[in-house]
């Protein structure tokens, strides 16, 4: 059995809890702040893929393609797939930084309350 704690050391050992709680809340925010921009980026990228689809489709369903739109149709595939891609790694890192801000946000309510409600 462990001795008990003094009220300082019980005192010290929350103010302790509570300052790592203030850490893990701030780089929450933090996160969260970022994942926000990233979103508006991403949001944005997605408008302009959007566009270029569009334009590929109407090439794609062209009945007859001259080898100037054939040219183009071939250059907008590349594009829309570098495009995807680009995306993709967009969105992951997104979701990393959010997870991760939900992670920091249990770490501060288990510091807090000693133990974690969604």
């Amino acid at each position: 059995m462990l001795p008990p704690l003094s009220p300082a050391e019980a005192s010290g050992i929350a103010e302790h809890r509570e300052q790592l709680a203030v850490r893990h809340q701030a780089a929450a925010e933090q996160l969260r702040e970022m994942a926000q921009r990233a979103m508006e980026q991403f949001d944005s990228a997605s408008e302009g893929a959007q566009t270029m689809l569009d334009e590929w489709a109407t090439l794609r369903d062209s009945a007859s393609r001259t080898t100037g739109e054939d040219a183009c149709f071939a250059a907008l595939t590349g594009e829309l797939l570098d495009v995807e891609r680009r995306l993709r790694r967009q969105w992951d890192t997104l979701a990393r930084m959010l997870r991760e801000a939900a992670h920091h946000e249990a770490s501060a309510q288990i510091l807090r309350t000693g133990h974690y409600h969604e």
